[in-house]
C-alpha cells in the first residue's frame, strides 16, 4: 500500500496579507521573533499554526501555542472545529505524522520528535523543565506579561523564536512591544487594519456599528488602534492622561516621606504589592511587584531588600484576616511581624455596587498618581488591561470586572484607595508624621459563649468615619 502524502502547512494556503509574516518565519533566513498587530478574524493562529507545523517538521523541539488562559487554550485551539469541519489540531498535524497525543496535556507528540503544547499564560510558571524553542503568544495584549520574562531567556540560550499575536488593547504591554520592534531590524513588525487586509469589508464594520457596537471597540477591532484606549478598561483613558501628562516617568524612594504597601494576597494566584509614597495631596507608585508560589516570609524578606528606611503601613484586603495555613496565624500578623510595621485592613465589597464604589475611588485617586516607569511597569500594564468583557450577544459590557492576570495589580491598587484620604498622609519629616492613625480595626460586638468576629462595615461608613 503506498503512503498517503502530505503537503505541509496541511490544508492552509496564506492568504495575500499573510504571505509576508509566513516568508518571514520559514524563509531561507528566518527571523527570531515577530510582532503581528491584525484585526479581529484575521487568521492569526491559523497563520501562526501552520508555521510552526512546518518549524516542528524541520527541527525537532518542545513548541508552545500560549494563550491568556488554559481554559482559553483549550476552547480556542484544543477542541476547536476548523472551516473544513475537523478537529483543527488534527488538520494543523495530521494523524499520519502523530506519535501520541495526549488529552490532558493537551500535547502531542510528532514522529520525528518534536512535542507541541497548548498552554496558558496563567500557569506559565507550572510548565518548568520542558524548556521550549519555538513559542506563540496568542491574544498577547490579554496574556500575562510576565510569561514572556520567564520564556526570553530560554530562547535567548536556545536560539529558538517567538511570535506575538494581538489586536490592541490600549496601551499596555502589547503596545510597548509593538513600539520595540517597529523599530528593532531583527523582528517582524506587521500592522494591519482591515482597510488593508479586506478579510472583513466596510459593510460589516458599519453593521456593527449600528448593531451598537463602541466606537473605542470598532477602531481597536478592525483598525488595530492602540490609542482609542482599551475598549472596556475601567482606568484605560485615566491611564492615557497619566501618559500625556508626563505622570510615568523615573521616581526616586523619597526617605524623607513615609511608606505604604498595598496588597492583594493569593499563593497560586499572585500577591500584588504597590509600594507607595503619600505626598500631600499627590501619591507616588515607587515600585510594583508580584509573587507567586511564595510564602509570606519569602514575600517579606524580598520586599526588605528594596532599600526602604523603614514601611510605615500595610494596607491588606479583607482576607488578610484569614489563617496562614499550617501556621495558626493571620496573615495579617505574619505580615506585621515580617516587615515590622502595623497595618489597615479595607473593606469587602459587599455587592455589586460597593465594588463600582470602590473603583471609582481607584478612579479619583489615578489623577492624584505619578508612577515610575521602569519599576511600576508591569503594575501600570495591569491598570491599563482591567477591564469588563464585551458580550457578543447582547452588544453590551459585563456588570463586573474580568479576573484575569491584571486583577491582581488592579486590586492592590484598590485596596489601597479605599482607606486612603489624599492630604492627610504623607507629610514631609520624620517618616510617618502627620499620620492620624497607624491601624483601623474593625469594631467588635462581645457575646458571651459566640466566637468572636469582625463586623462588616460599610464603604461610607469608612468614608465618613473622623480621623
Amino acid at each position: 500500500m503506498s503512503k498517503k502524502q502530505i503537503n505541509m502547512p496541511n490544508q492552509w494556503l496564506a492568504r495575500p496579507y499573510q504571505a509576508a509574516l509566513w516568508s518571514a518565519m520559514t524563509g531561507k533566513n528566518p527571523l527570531r521573533r515577530a510582532a503581528v498587530i491584525w484585526p479581529r478574524r484575521g487568521g492569526k493562529d491559523r497563520t501562526a499554526l501552520a508555521i510552526t507545523s512546518v518549524q516542528a517538521l524541520r527541527k525537532p523541539a518542545t513548541y508552545w501555542h500560549m494563550l491568556p488562559t488554559n481554559v482559553q487554550a483549550k476552547k480556542v485551539i484544543w477542541t476547536a472545529v476548523s472551516r473544513n469541519g475537523g478537529n483543527l489540531v488534527d488538520e494543523v498535524f495530521p494523524k499520519e505524522l502523530q506519535r501520541s497525543k495526549n488529552e490532558t496535556e493537551m500535547g502531542i507528540e510528532l514522529k520525528n520528535g518534536s512535542r507541541w503544547y497548548v498552554v496558558g499564560s496563567d500557569n506559565y510558571d507550572r510548565l518548568v523543565g520542558s524548556d521550549p524553542f519555538g513559542v506563540v503568544f496568542s491574544e498577547y495584549a490579554l496574556c500575562n506579561p510576565t510569561a514572556w520574562d520567564y520564556i526570553r531567556p530560554i530562547l535567548a540560550e536556545n536560539g529558538g523564536w517567538a511570535m506575538f499575536l494581538y489586536t490592541p488593547r490600549g496601551r499596555n504591554h502589547g503596545y510597548s512591544l509593538y513600539n520595540m520592534a517597529a523599530a528593532n531590524p531583527d523582528w517582524f513588525c506587521e500592522l494591519l487594519t482591515t482597510q488593508q487586509t479586506q478579510h472583513i469589508t466596510q459593510q460589516a464594520v458599519d453593521a456593527e456599528r449600528k448593531a451598537g457596537m463602541p466606537e473605542d471597540m470598532i477602531q481597536q477591532e478592525f483598525y488595530c488602534s492602540f490609542t482609542a484606549g482599551a475598549a472596556g478598561s475601567y482606568y484605560g483613558k485615566l491611564m492615557e492622561e497619566a501618559r500625556a501628562q508626563g505622570r510615568i516617568m523615573t521616581i526616586p524612594y523619597d526617605p524623607a516621606y513615609g511608606m505604604e504597601l498595598w496588597l492583594d494576597l493569593g499563593f497560586d494566584d499572585a500577591t500584588a504589592v504597590w509600594a507607595m509614597q503619600p505626598k500631600g495631596m499627590a501619591l507616588h507608585a515607587v515600585k510594583y511587584r508580584e509573587f507567586k508560589s511564595m510564602s509570606i516570609p519569602a514575600i517579606c524578606k524580598e520586599i526588605k531588600q528594596w532599600g526602604f528606611n523603614s514601611i510605615d503601613l500595610l494596607r491588606l484586603p479583607h482576607d488578610g484576616e484569614a489563617h496562614e495555613q499550617g501556621t495558626g496565624r493571620t496573615k495579617r500578623e505574619m505580615y506585621e511581624e515580617g516587615l515590622s510595621t502595623t497595618s489597615e485592613d479595607s473593606p469587602r465589597p459587599r455587592n455589586g455596587d460597593a465594588l463600582s464604589e470602590q473603583i471609582n475611588g481607584v478612579r479619583n485617586l489615578i489623577p492624584l498618581t505619578s508612577f515610575d516607569a521602569k519599576e511600576c511597569e508591569a503594575g501600570i500594564f495591569a491598570l491599563e488591561s482591567y477591564c469588563r468583557k464585551w458580550d457578543e450577544k447582547t452588544k453590551a459590557y459585563s456588570l463586573t470586572p474580568l479576573h484575569d492576570w491584571s486583577s491582581h495589580g488592579a486590586d492592590a491598587f484598590r485596596t489601597g484607595a479605599a482607606r486612603h484620604r489624599p492630604g492627610l498622609f504623607g507629610s514631609s519629616g520624620a517618616a510617618g508624621a502627620g499620620r492620624a492613625s497607624m491601624r483601623v480595626r474593625k469594631p467588635t460586638v462581645i457575646r458571651a459563649g459566640v466566637k468572636q468576629g469582625p463586623v462588616e462595615e460599610s464603604w461610607e461608613d469608612i468614608w465618613r468615619r473622623p480621623f
